[in-house]
């Protein structure tokens, strides 16, 4: 006999969302009278040096006159569906709709921003197919210079093996960032522990 079971993801990491564990779809129960055990959901986190964006216009200046815009990867919802036989499933569907917000910044020359954020699963790395992009175009309404953006839904369907189970999966998410904007990140995030008295 097939089961599809469904639980909400429990989401972690630095600017995630934290979200209830209770189970949807399809009760668990067995067909001998039994609650089946339902594996918890892969764990999926917000990739902290890849949380933030700032664009600046072209040109060496970097200060706040200079911004484009920045945006923030707010959080997200999500769930997941075991697929198979239980205790052997066979893979494991996650849904995850990640939100934004963004920043019009004083040298934006448009009211358009186009994003592009990753969705990564840690454990097919470095096989490329375990990394997507996806596009996102943010537009600000007259009178508005910061918006909040949640984008569609995220599917990623994962197989599983006696070998990988879906509590052991990792996925993680952030914006596609360059060389520069990874390190203004960096920098940023050191300056910020110090403010706060770490290190």
């Amino acid at each position: 006999m097939n089961f599809r079971r469904s639980r909400h993801l429990a989401a972690v990491g630095l600017v995630a969302m934290m979200l209830a564990g209770c189970e949807v779809g399809i009760p668990d129960i067995s067909p001998f009278g039994k609650k089946a055990a339902l594996p918890a959901c892969p764990t999926v986190r917000i990739l902290p040096s890849a949380a933030e964006i700032t664009s600046f216009r072209a040109g060496p200046g970097r200060d706040i006159t200079d911004i484009e815009y920045e945006a923030r990867m707010a959080g997200f919802q999500g769930d997941c569906e075991y697929n198979g036989d239980s205790p052997d499933w066979t893979s494991v569907d996650v849904v995850v709709k990640p939100a934004f917000e963004v920043g019009r910044g004083p040298a934006a020359a448009s009211r358009t921003v186009a994003l592009t954020y990753f969705v990564a699963i840690s454990n097919f790395h470095p096989d490329p197919k375990g990394k997507s992009e996806f596009k996102l175009q943010v537009a600000f309404p007259e009178n508005r210079n910061n918006v909040q953006v949640v984008d569609n839904e995220v599917r990623l369907n994962i197989p599983l093996s006696a070998d990988l189970q879906g509590p052991d999966v990792d996925i993680f998410m952030g914006f596609a960032l360059t060389r520069e904007q990874l390190d203004y990140n960096r920098n940023r995030q050191r300056g910020r522990r110090n403010a706060a008295g770490g290190r």
